[in-house]
C-alpha cells in the first residue's frame, strides 16, 4: 500500500513539473524577456495565454498577487493586483458616485493597475441590466478610461 502512495505521488510530483515546464516553454522568450526586464528579480511566474493573443504573468511581490499582461511579441501592456475597498482613494469614490455610474451596481472587485500611460489608475466593475464596463480612475478621482467587460 505504501509502495502504491509513494509511486501515484511521484507521478503526480512529475506530470506537475512537466506542465509547468511545458507552460513557459509555450510563452514566446520575446514575453519571457520582456517579464524579466520589466521585473528582474521576480522569478517563475505561472502564465496564462489569454484568447487575444496576449500572456498574463502571475507573480507574487511584497505578499501581493500581480498579473501583468504582454502582448504576443513581447510588449508591457499594464500590471494589475486586487485591491481593498479601503485601499482606494476617497477622491475615486467620490468621483464614482457623483459619475453617471453611481447608480450601476458595483463589483466588490477593486484593482490598483499601472499601465504605460499611468504609474497608477484604479479599476472598478460597473453594470446595469446586460451592460458591464471596467471604469478607470486616477488616483485624484479622473475617469480616463472606460471599457466594455
Amino acid at each position: 500500500m505504501k509502495t502504491k502512495m509513494i509511486q501515484t505521488t511521484l507521478i503526480f510530483l512529475i506530470a506537475s513539473i512537466t506542465i509547468v515546464f511545458a507552460q513557459e516553454s509555450s510563452v514566446p522568450q520575446g514575453v519571457q524577456d520582456a517579464f524579466k526586464n520589466k521585473y528582474p528579480n521576480m522569478t517563475a511566474p505561472s502564465w496564462d495565454r489569454e484568447d487575444d493573443n496576449k500572456y498574463e504573468a502571475t507573480f507574487n511581490r511584497d505578499g501581493k498577487t500581480y498579473e501583468a499582461k504582454f502582448s504576443a511579441n513581447g510588449e508591457w501592456l499594464k500590471t494589475e493586483r486586487d485591491v481593498n475597498r479601503s485601499e482606494v482613494p476617497q477622491a475615486v469614490l467620490t468621483a464614482l458616485a457623483n459619475s453617471e455610474y453611481a447608480a450601476w451596481e458595483q463589483g466588490d472587485n477593486f484593482d490598483e493597475v499601472e499601465t504605460p500611460a499611468h504609474a497608477k489608475l484604479y479599476k472598478i466593475e460597473v453594470e446595469r441590466g446586460d451592460q458591464e464596463y471596467n471604469l478607470y480612475f486616477t488616483p485624484e478621482g479622473e475617469l480616463v478610461n472606460r471599457e466594455r467587460d
